[in-house]
């Protein structure tokens, strides 16, 4: 069993597999983890360049899991720093993703 820091166990609780191929659909935005604070992990199984889409970060949305907020206050946090960026979005610009790279996010 792992667990944290804390000693209580972490576990698995989604996993999702992303197909990317030529003719696929922009994705739309998402939370990565609707059901609370998690990890997300990206892995490519194969080279990913800038014109299969690049990974964007939206600024301030990692407030929205916050559980030592209420709801509002969430919202609240969350728009001000999106507000603070003036709304600019964090995009990888560099070639992307090379087979076997890794990002971790705490969504």
């Amino acid at each position: 069993e792992i667990q944290d820091m804390a000693g209580n166990p972490i576990f698995l609780s989604e996993a999702q597999l992303v197909l990317a191929d030529p003719c696929a659909e922009i994705q739309q935005w998402h939370l990565d983890s609707a059901t609370g604070r998690g990890l997300s992990v990206f892995i490519p199984l194969a080279n990913v360049d800038l014109d299969r889409g690049p990974q964007e970060v939206l600024p301030g949305t990692h407030s929205l899991h916050d559980p030592r907020q209420n709801l509002r206050e969430r919202w609240r946090r969350c728009l001000r720093k999106l507000c603070a960026s003036h709304g600019a979005v964090t995009t990888m610009t560099e070639n992307v993703w090379s087979a076997g790279d890794a990002l971790v996010l705490d969504s």
